[in-house]
């Protein structure tokens, strides 16, 4: 099983992201935050998985 974490600043940028979306539907962020979480649990333990992106570079 692969581990993932969050960087300080990603920690961050999911919280002001919760909280903006949690102000109109509280259900919908928590929602939101579980599939973000499950999405990383899923690259963590698959890394190889999906497809090959020729001359994507990410930052």
């Amino acid at each position: 099983m692969g581990n993932y974490s969050f960087s300080d600043e990603a920690i961050q940028d999911l919280e002001e992201i919760c909280e903006y979306i949690g102000r109109n539907n509280p259900k919908a962020s928590s929602k939101l935050f579980d599939r973000i979480c499950q999405k990383c649990k899923l690259v963590a333990d698959f890394p190889n998985m999906g497809k090959v992106m020729r001359g994507l570079h990410l930052i």
